[in-house]
């Protein structure tokens, strides 16, 4: 199956300082556990765990199985996420599949930019392509990048993709 793209970058604005993602969303405690289990065995920033814990709370509010953190796609999704705030330019990466691991049948992008992760998770919660990624029930893996450009603004990227059955997903 060839690659999906359904959407376009999200830019959030505010004066909110950086603040952990964690929402009002009532919190199952076992599921709490299970996540903090699975983002033990990826390599993260507190930034980029913020962002992969999030999207996991959103998926189980809607009913949604829990994403296993890739450590490429983590280390994808960060390179573009500096790329993008080196150059001040939101734009989606060339999802060519290099840099990513391979045996993937649909992948997903988000990208965007704000003062702050919440507010940037609440844009893309708004926009209904960016929301249909984080909640899509066919990804089962995700990595998050998250840069700080020059002007303190961040640079957030949520790359999120199915494997085929066999295929070996590092």
């Amino acid at each position: 199956m060839a690659a999906q793209r359904r959407d376009r970058g999200v830019s959030a604005g505010g004066d909110i300082p950086v603040t952990p993602l964690l929402k009002k969303t009532p919190l199952n405690p076992w599921l709490l556990f299970a996540a903090l289990v699975v983002f033990l065995a990826a390599s993260c920033t507190p930034e980029q765990r913020a962002v992969l814990e999030q999207i996991n709370i959103d998926r189980a509010a809607m009913g949604q199985e829990l994403l296993i953190p890739d450590q490429e796609l983590i280390d994808h999704a960060q390179a573009w996420a500096d790329t993008m705030a080196a150059d001040g330019d939101l734009r989606h990466s060339p999802l060519n599949g290099d840099g990513l691991p391979s045996g993937w049948s649909v992948i997903g992008e988000n990208v965007g930019t704000g003062a702050d992760l919440a507010s940037i998770q609440d844009a893309f919660l708004g926009s209904p392509a960016h929301r249909a990624n984080m909640l899509d029930a066919r990804f089962d893996t995700m990595g998050s990048g998250v840069a700080v450009g020059s002007d303190g603004q961040l640079w957030v990227v949520q790359l999120f993709a199915q494997y085929e059955p066999g295929a070996a997903a590092a």
